[in-house]
């Protein structure tokens, strides 16, 4: 009896062992049915969010000068792309039942957001921040508010041109209209059993959702992480595993975990177990029952054993499948209230089941509208022949995932990314189950985005100006075409292997200065720079760009646009130039004219009192000569005076340089004091220039005294003569210039040289390093004058203690250089005709009637044009020529010239005038009148002019 005792016993203990180790099977299984039909519904809820934000962020980058801190908006208004952008917002807010929406730049700052919408909590900005630093989308930590609701945030990355993202699009959901309502009431395989979704939240993890029954509301419940229970921080720590363990209260359960990958998150299904073992516990006592029933009455009681085992094991059966049923049933409705579109159909591609977000897609009136019809007909026809190769790879593979595009029942075609695997189940023929979701308009953002990444690369590119991107000490991140080309570099790896201070900037401190001055700024613009080419060739350039800032606001590159103004500062430098010569000009025209008048009376009434001196006053004539030739280098200085300030044409012809130097060469010596060396180097064979004579002299005098001057203690003093070519090389080493062939007349001393300062201001009139009463600082600018205004052109090169050298460049003629031969001055004779004198002066007026008297003439005198006429009316008859000053008052003498032009048989006419031609009334009546009779004249000019007049030569 003891032995059969024992028996049962070892019996009983084996039985109850099995039976749990039963139970624990049963319950993994469906506890992890519903775990995972958990886990999927939250992980596509999750990749839904992350889904449409991507489709946010995407429409976000096409307007970059929205999202980004630093960019500047241009090209589309701004309130218009926040307009086109919050409506965006909008359609997802509405579309997907979101509590609202932000973009956000690079700094945490709200760019866009709906109108009206809340403000971003310190968590959002701070996971706005950190998806945007390191471009990971994730989901913040759910948050808490006052009033005990809760918020779930997402943000991803909006992802521009730039390597690193221009800001970030933030989500705010509603979990309890999204995420709880998947979890609610379709778990329950027992009266303990639920879903729990478990969070970290700073340093404790607390309960998501809320619990049926529980009363407990989300993120109330709360653990300290030290405290929190290990199937809890399995779960957080993405341990999927089944067991038995204990919760935080002490009740024993099990549990299914699983891990969220999206959101991070815990899950897990549970349930005590008490009730778990319910059934193994009624199962074992009912055999023990039986058994102690069969020792009382063996024999009747085999018979209730086996019955009673048969109905225990039909009932746990029919439990089993209830449970099953129950499970699938909620499996089912997670499938066909998901937003994801979940379809399953046979190997052969006939579908057998559609949920209705898929059916809606696709434009079917219900799902069971597609049951039957085989999957190719959704297919977009181009892509349908391509059908028969995805079956091929799922039932060779068992899975299969990408794009796929489909066609509605309306015509319309979307594009859908699917992932599709192989089901395989006992008793059941092998199916695909595919989930689906349709990105045609995340494709048309990335498009979009794409189109967009293009256009600008191809503005960088084809920009005329340079465009570059470099770092705070001045290594280049990024060039275009255009900087190459201006720099001169072979190609853009070339150039970004040069440091910016070192190599590009004439002055590397410069740049350091410039970021001093500008860096604070966050735009500037037309600073200008003195760069060089890779050959050393200065460029002078404007930039304009901004200061590329990171998360702490401190400066770590630079953007910028780069326009070679190195032309237009050479026309503006040419510019200043001509105005000053201008303004010159306009001062000696004024002067001259009043000069040349009082030197006329000099010279003709020095000229007739030389003329009526006895051959015996020697000495006097000596005075009255000296009073000549004072008045003529007098007259020679204002005509020099208003050549080089361009008031008097030049007479250009083909001149020899090396026969000019030679006539000049005596003066010159006398010129240079006897410490200094002078040298000429001159090749007879150089090539005529086209100038004028007088000119040439006073540009070699000019600058052979300027030379004499800087060298105070001696040195040597050297002329040089040698044809010259300027072309492209040389306007590219030089930056100026015009091709064509020229001579080089070069004056170089051994002086006391000049600094950069110096040279800057070498043309300008008026300027001087000579002290005062020295020089007139007229020297320089009457040789820039001169030789622009005969097509050529000046170089100064100088270095303090090193001497200068000073190069005139004139144009080479075309035709050869005639010599000029000595007229002899002949004697002139007078006449009896009649003239009519002209002019307001009356000392002049006075000394040209005495001279033409004396000669033989009648002279009529008048202070006027007006005058004039009075007298030509009334002695037509005898007039025969008409002297008359340009500018009168009343009447000047061009008016005069027409007037008596009406005449049928008008008289000769002779112009007079201390102006310089360019400066006198009407040029066509002067030049149908004849050669102008310039101020100051002398007697046998004037005689000569007149006999030419009448004569009609």
């Amino acid at each position: 009896m003891a032995l059969g005792l024992l028996v049962l016993g070892f019996g009983f203990r084996w039985r109850a062992a099995d039976l749990r180790a039963d139970a624990l099977r049963r319950w993994e299984t469906n506890l992890g049915v519903v775990a995972d039909a958990a886990k999927l519904a939250v992980t596509k809820w999750a990749e839904e969010r992350l889904a449409d934000g991507r489709v946010v962020a995407a429409y976000a980058a096409t307007v970059p000068e929205l999202v980004s801190a630093a960019a500047t908006p241009s090209g589309l208004s701004r309130s218009r792309a926040v307009e086109r952008l919050q409506r965006h917002l909008a359609f997802i807010h509405e579309a997907y039942g979101y509590s609202t929406e932000w973009v956000v730049d690079d700094v945490g700052r709200v760019a866009v957001q709906l109108p009206g919408g809340p403000g971003l909590t310190s968590p959002e900005v701070a996971l706005a921040i950190q998806v945007t630093r390191d471009g990971r989308p994730r989901f913040a930590e759910p948050f808490l508010h006052a009033d005990s609701s809760v918020t779930l945030s997402l943000a991803v990355p909006v992802q521009g041109a730039a390597p690193h993202p221009l800001g970030a699009v933030v989500i705010r959901v509603d979990p309890t209209t999204s995420l709880f309502p998947l979890l609610q009431g379709r778990q329950r395989v027992g009266t303990t059993a639920d879903v729990r979704i478990l969070v970290r939240v700073g340093d404790d993890a607390a309960l998501l959702n809320p619990v049926n029954g529980s009363g407990v509301r989300p993120l109330t419940l709360r653990t300290p992480w030290a405290n929190v229970s290990a199937v809890s921080k399995l779960a957080i720590g993405g341990v999927e595993t089944f067991g038995a363990f204990v919760n935080s209260a002490g009740v024993p359960i099990l549990v299914a975990t699983r891990h969220i990958e999206p959101t991070g998150w815990g899950l897990i299904s549970r349930i005590e177990q008490s009730e778990a073992f319910a059934v193994y516990r009624d199962r074992l006592q009912t055999e023990m029952l039986l058994v102690v029933t069969l020792l009382g009455a063996f024999v009747l009681g085999f018979v209730a054993i086996a019955r009673t085992a048969r109905l225990a094991h039909w009932r746990d059966r029919i439990r089993t499948a209830a449970a099953l049923e129950a499970s699938e049933g909620r499996y089912r409705q997670l499938v066909e209230s998901s937003l994801g579109l979940i379809c399953t159909h046979d190997l052969n591609g006939v579908v057998l089941s559609l949920n209705p977000a898929a059916a809606r897609a696709l434009g079917l009136a219900s799902p069971i509208a597609a049951v039957g019809r085989r999957l190719d007909e959704f297919v977009a026809p181009a892509v349908r022949p391509l059908f028969g190769d995805y079956l091929a790879r799922i039932q060779g593979n068992g899975m299969d995932a990408g794009i796929m595009r489909v066609v509605t029942t309306a015509g319309e075609e979307r594009t859908w990314e699917y992932r599709n695997t192989v089901v395989r189940e006992p008793g059941r023929e092998p199916y695909v189950l595919s989930h689906a979701r349709d990105v045609t308009e995340r494709q048309t953002a990335e498009e979009a985005l794409r189109r967009s990444e293009r256009s600008y690369r191809t503005l960088v590119e084809r920009a005329t100006y340079g465009i570059y991107r470099s770092t705070l000490d001045g290594r280049l991140l990024a060039v275009n075409p255009a900087l190459v080309r201006m720099l001169g570099y072979d190609s853009e790896a070339e150039l970004l292997d040069v440091d910016l201070a070192r190599d590009v900037y004439q002055d590397p401190d410069q740049r350091r200065r410039l970021i001093e001055t500008h860096g604070n700024a966050p735009y500037v613009e037309g600073i200008e720079a003195d760069w060089k080419r890779k050959d050393g060739r200065p460029l002078r350039v404007r930039l304009s760009g901004t200061a590329v800032r990171n998360d702490t606001g401190a400066v770590e590159a630079f953007e910028m646009i780069v326009e070679d103004v190195t032309e237009r500062h050479t026309l503006e430098a040419q510019l200043r130039q001509a105005q000053k010569m201008e303004a010159v000009g306009q001062l000696t025209g004024g002067i001259a004219h009043d000069f040349n008048n009082l030197l006329t009376v000099i010279l003709a009434n020095a000229d007739l009192i030389a003329k009526s001196l006895p051959p015996e006053a020697a000495e006097w004539r000596a005075d009255v000569e000296d009073l000549q030739g004072a008045a003529r280098r007098g007259a020679a200085m204002v005509r020099k005076l208003l050549a080089f300030s361009r008031r008097e044409e030049l007479r250009l012809r083909p001149v020899h340089l090396p026969k000019v130097v030679a006539d000049l060469t005596g003066m010159l010596r006398r010129l240079v004091p006897e410490h200094i060396t002078l040298e000429t180097r001159a090749s007879e064979s150089v090539a005529p220039v086209l100038v004028d004579p007088g000119t040439v002299e006073q540009i070699l005098l000019n600058l052979v005294t300027n030379a004499r001057d800087a060298m105070p203690s001696g040195g040597v003093l050297t002329i040089t003569i040698a044809e010259a070519v300027i072309d492209e090389t040389y306007l590219s080493s030089h930056g100026w210039g015009e091709p064509g062939a020229y001579v080089c007349l070069s004056v170089t001393d051994t002086g006391i040289g000049m600094d950069q300062a110096t040279l800057a201001h070498v043309f300008e009139p008026f300027f001087t390093t000579k002290p005062p009463g020295i020089g007139t600082g007229l020297g320089m600018a009457m040789v820039y004058g001169l030789v622009k205004q005969q097509r050529g052109f000046v170089d100064v090169r100088s270095r303090p203690g090193e001497g200068t050298t000073v190069e005139v460049y004139l144009p080479v003629a075309t035709r050869p250089a005639r010599a000029t031969p000595a007229g002899a001055t002949a004697d002139l004779p007078g006449g009896s005709e009649t003239i009519l004198l002209v002019e307001d002066e009356e000392a002049i007026r006075r000394s040209a009637s005495r001279i033409l008297r004396r000669f033989g003439y009648q002279v009529l005198l008048a202070a006027d044009g007006e005058e004039a006429l009075a007298l030509y009316r009334r002695h037509r008859a005898d007039i025969r020529l008409v002297i008359s000053d340009v500018v009168m008052p009343r009447l000047g003498g061009t008016q005069l010239y027409q007037e008596l032009h009406r005449d049928p048989d008008p008289p000769k006419f002779i112009f007079t005038s201390g102006y310089a031609a360019r400066d006198v009334g009407d040029r066509v009546v002067l030049d149908r009148a004849g050669p102008l009779l310039q101020k100051p004249w002398n007697v046998d000019e004037l005689l000569r002019r007149v006999r030419e007049a009448l004569e009609g030569r």
